[in-house]
This record gives C-alpha cells, structure tokens and sequence, in this order.
C-alpha cells in the first residue's frame, strides 16, 4: 500500500521549472580569468528580452514627457515704469507697473519676471518668454515670464506719475 500511495505521489507532482545552467571553468574556480559558458533556457532569455523592451519604452515615453513643448511659449516685448505700487491680488504686494500696448496706460503687473531685477528710477523696455501654464492652475497668472534681454533702460525724472 505504501508503495502505491508513492506511486501516485509521483504522478501528480507539479513539473518544475528547467533550471538554469552555469559551466565554470577549472581556472576560474582558482580566481583565474576565464571564459564562463552559460546555458539558460529559451523561455527564461525570451522573458528577459520582454522586460529589457517594456523597460525601453518606459523610459522613452517619461523623456517625451519631460521635453517642452514649443508651441506653448512666445515672446512679447513689455514697458516696465520705474517704481513698484502697492497692488491688490490674492493677497496685497508691491507690484511692478506696466504699459498696455493697446491703450498706452499704465496697469499693474501682477507677475514676477524670472532673471530681472528691477531698479527703481528706469523705465525698462523688455523683452520677455511666456510659458503658458495651463488653464488648471488658478493661484497664478495663466503665463510665466522670463527676461530674455533688456532692450533698453531710460532714466525719468522724479516728477514722473502714472496715468492709470
């Protein structure tokens, strides 16, 4: 009876996986440089293909991520007066004034400019980046600015007032 139940026993044993092989040389076992000769099995080197390719593409697709996308930032030129005012956004702060092209008046500049820092007593003529930022973010202005040059700095008088 027992030699039947060991019978059975072996027959319903679950295969196991091949294993994989490693030939080592004599010399390399006495720490000797030699070649190894390894032998793995078709289906453990086709997995291992799979997961080197899943991981390339990973990696490809988080670098497009990362690139920025041209068409979401522009240049445009602005007029910076030469004294911050007090302003009223979220919260209250001195804020920079600006010149509307299209009417000519002065307007509060709500936004810091990356790379300028602005010295009272000029009026700056700028040249600057816009970065769009997305329409999902409503703590901040839509655009982001960065100085791309100064084109010009012109002193004024102490008379000069704002016309808002």
């Amino acid at each position: 009876m027992k030699k039947a139940m060991k019978r059975s026993a072996r027959r319903r044993a679950i295969p196991m996986p091949p294993k994989v092989w490693r030939v080592v040389k004599r010399e390399e076992m006495m720490g000797r440089q030699s070649e190894m000769i390894e032998k793995v099995p078709a289906r453990i080197a086709g997995s291992k293909f799979a997961i080197q390719t899943l991981f390339a593409i990973a990696v490809a697709i988080l670098l497009a991520g990362c690139m920025s996308n041209p068409s979401t930032s522009s240049e445009k030129t602005l007029v910076i007066g030469p004294e911050r005012m007090t302003c009223q956004g979220f919260i209250e702060k001195e804020c920079l004034v600006a010149r509307n092209e299209a009417t000519g008046k002065w307007e509060f500049f709500y936004e810091e400019i990356e790379g300028f820092t602005h010295v009272p007593g000029f009026i700056y003529t700028l040249e600057v980046r816009l970065t769009d930022r997305g329409a999902e973010i409503q703590d901040v202005g839509r655009y982001a600015y960065a100085l791309v040059r100064v084109v010009d700095r012109e002193r004024v008088s102490e008379a000069f007032r704002y016309d808002f």
